[in-house]
């Protein structure tokens, strides 16, 4: 909806400002200086271009705030998007150790530990909930699972938007 009014917007000011050219050189033509209606139509060719003008100064900061608003939007969809890749990272470093426990006693060999044991998948099993809580310690000792940092990394880093000037 946004591209859509930006698009729009463009596009007015594209029309106003060939309306303001046009009025131009309506307001500099030079008949009869004597003539009253080339003195009326000269006067409300200025007057008009006074309104077009200020039309387009108006287009013109409409498009400058549509464009704040988009890049504002853009670096929102931003922080969400490396949010959930950080959870994303977190979770697939979490289940890494439990991934390579399971694939070796997955192996079909010989003297594989636990193998010959009647409780061995319940070794198994805590050799990879070990495992996956000594990255999760080490990712905690070397601060990627803050729950601080989560807080920061969301916040919005551009300045609140100014207030409203009329436009």
């Amino acid at each position: 909806m946004l591209g859509a009014g930006r698009r729009d917007a463009v596009r007015l000011s594209r029309q106003v400002g060939g309306l303001v050219s046009t009025l131009a050189r309506l307001e500099d033509l030079v008949d009869d200086p004597d003539d009253a209606r080339d003195n009326e139509l000269r006067e409300m060719a200025a007057r008009l271009v006074q309104h077009t003008e200020s039309l387009g100064r108006d287009m013109q900061a409409l498009q400058d705030r549509a464009r704040l608003l988009q890049d504002e939007l853009n670096a929102i969809l931003n922080l969400e998007t490396n949010d959930r890749l950080y959870v994303l990272t977190v979770v697939t470093t979490l289940l890494l150790p439990a991934t390579f426990v399971t694939g070796f006693f997955g192996m079909n060999l010989k003297n594989l530990p636990f193998a010959e044991n009647e409780e061995g998948v319940i070794y198994a099993t805590l050799v990879c909930v070990v495992a996956a809580g000594a990255v999760l310690l080490l990712m905690r000792r070397w601060g990627l699972t803050d729950p601080g940092a989560e807080e920061s990394r969301s916040r919005d880093p551009s300045p609140p938007p100014p207030a409203d000037s009329g436009y």
